[in-house]
């Protein structure tokens, strides 16, 4: 689950399907996390 064991082959150059799906869920996770956050302040008020 750390965010630099997968971070680290990047730094090397080496691309590895594992590695970039973890970060494309990582991003899609937070980025869907942060949108019903704004909505349901956009509903409040």
């Amino acid at each position: 689950l750390s965010l630099m064991r997968h971070f680290e082959p990047f730094s090397r150059g080496l691309l590895d399907t594992r590695d970039f799906a973890y970060f494309i869920l990582f991003i899609i996770t937070f980025l869907t996390l942060t949108i019903r956050r704004l909505d349901a302040d956009r509903l409040r008020g």
